[in-house]
């Protein structure tokens, strides 16, 4: 009787196998399926995703060199034409990252909106600051003056005299280096406090003196190029 259970045991033994190594076959190829999913569902949010921090959170007007007005944020439009007590003038810098990049959105506290780019340099205007072109970082001057620039390339904020934005490419900033200086009014500190303590720049509680000041400076500057082309 126990030989003839040994034979029929031999007789099925491979079909057994057999049906073991699919079981494996199919848990291994189970096992990487998820694997495989659970990795491009890790790298689909790491690359199409913002993640915004509301911990800094600051206030600020933006003064700039050329136009000597206010950085204002009106509807879809962006100019340096506000005046020191208009309400568009109001921007929100808020710290957020993109990937691997970490900077700031400027928002209008008026009208919601956020300040970009687009892929030519030139500033716009966007319901949404979802893309890399609308994060910025915050550089200051040996002067002491703020500029804002893009941090995912190299394009920067700037206005001419009349308040209307200029491209911000590389190019443009080497000849017109002064109308991308800013002076950053209305916080206490630069948007991220922990790192940047002692890093603000020059306070002035009067705008308007402000304005007076640097027309002075613009004047005995032009005054030392003609003497200086006079005497040569």
């Amino acid at each position: 009787m126990s030989t003839k259970r040994t034979a029929k045991v031999k007789q099925f033994k491979p079909a057994i196998n057999l049906i073991l190594v699919l079981l494996s076959l199919l848990t291994m190829i189970s096992c990487k399926d998820a694997a495989d999913v659970e990795k491009d569902s890790a790298k689909f949010l790491m690359d199409n995703s913002i993640t915004s921090f509301n911990l800094y959170k600051r206030r600020y007007k933006f003064f700039n060199y050329c136009s000597e007005k206010q950085i204002e944020l009106i509807g879809e439009t962006v100019t340096a034409l506000g005046a020191p007590d208009s309400p568009n003038s109001n921007l929100i810098l808020q710290s957020a990252r993109y990937k691997n990049f970490v900077g700031f959105h400027i928002i209008g506290e008026k009208n919601g909106r956020y300040l970009c780019f687009n892929k030519k340099s030139k500033l716009i205007v966007r319901f949404s600051g979802a893309s890399p072109l609308c994060l910025f970082e915050e550089q200051i001057t040996p002067d002491y003056y703020t500029i804002l620039k893009s941090a995912f390339n190299d394009f920067y904020v700037g206005f001419n005299k009349k308040g209307k934005a200029i491209l911000g490419s590389k190019k443009v900033k080497a000849h017109r280096k002064r109308c991308f200086y800013f002076i950053k009014r209305g916080g206490d500190h630069s948007y991220l406090d922990g790192l940047h303590e002692i890093r603000h720049g020059p306070k002035i509680a009067n705008p308007y003196k402000l304005v007076r000041l640097l027309r002075e400076q613009k004047m005995r500057r032009r005054k030392r190029h003609i003497l200086v082309r006079n005497s040569r």
